[in-house]
């Protein structure tokens, strides 16, 4: 197995506000939350605001989106859009601090559609992959839901999916399939050249686990499975 410093060192922005686009005669503002920086996504979503004229910001804290929707000028229409909801009970270890931080994300949802800013959400994963407790997940998508004036889905099951733990209005929703990534990177790396800049045997089969390491992943029973696999032969594939 190789570990390499380019599989763990890649560096991520981490400014609170990375992502922004500054029109000089916008028609709506747009403040985004959370943003991630290390995910295309967004950027490929927000790819053609600039041609429609809105201007967009995006913040790494919700309340810091709040905030700039609430005090941007009124004259323009406001919108907050909210994406990954696993923030609001990041750092929960107790149902108390849950309760807490649930009551705050409301608040600012209460906030913001007090001031005239209109409020969508993307519905990224039906629940989040890691939580403190499913029924705090489901209370926060049942607080955005209820507050969101447009939810915005990337399959025709969203909603069928999101029934047995929460309503979707069928009235709010609209669909945009998610963007693929085809021409967002660089053309492939000769196959030589990539082992190499990748520190990997020039020979042999190569393992990929791709995407974040978290634990909802089964990296540790993948892990005893390929040292299993190559015990008599720990040369033959490489992870």
């Amino acid at each position: 197995m190789i570990i390499n410093p380019l599989m763990v060192g890649m560096k991520t922005a981490t400014n609170a506000e990375s992502e922004n686009s500054f029109i000089s005669d916008p028609t709506a503002l747009w403040f985004f939350a959370p943003e991630m920086n290390n995910n295309p996504y967004q950027r490929l979503l927000y790819a053609y605001f600039a041609e429609q004229k809105i201007q967009h910001q995006g913040f790494r804290k919700i309340e810091d989106a709040v905030a700039a929707a609430i005090n941007a000028p009124t004259d323009l229409p406001r919108v907050l859009h909210l994406h990954w909801l696993n923030v609001v009970l990041a750092g929960a270890t107790s149902d108390e601090r849950a309760l807490r931080n649930i009551e705050d994300f409301e608040q600012l949802l209460n906030s913001a559609k007090k001031a005239g800013v209109k409020i969508v959400w993307t519905v990224h994963n039906v629940l989040p992959h890691e939580s403190f407790t499913q029924e705090f997940a489901i209370r926060v998508r049942k607080s955005m839901v209820a507050s969101a004036d447009l939810i915005h889905v990337m399959s025709p099951d969203t909603v069928a999916q999101c029934a047995p733990y929460f309503e979707i209005d069928p009235a709010k929703v609209v669909r945009s399939e998610h963007a693929g990534y085809h021409g967002f990177y660089s053309a492939p790396q000769d196959n030589k050249d990539a082992r190499a800049r990748w520190g990997l045997p020039q020979g042999g089969q190569l393992g990929l686990i791709l995407g974040g390491i978290k634990p909802y992943k089964g990296l540790n029973e993948f892990s005893e499975h390929f040292i299993a696999a190559t015990a008599s032969d720990p040369r033959r594939l490489t992870l």
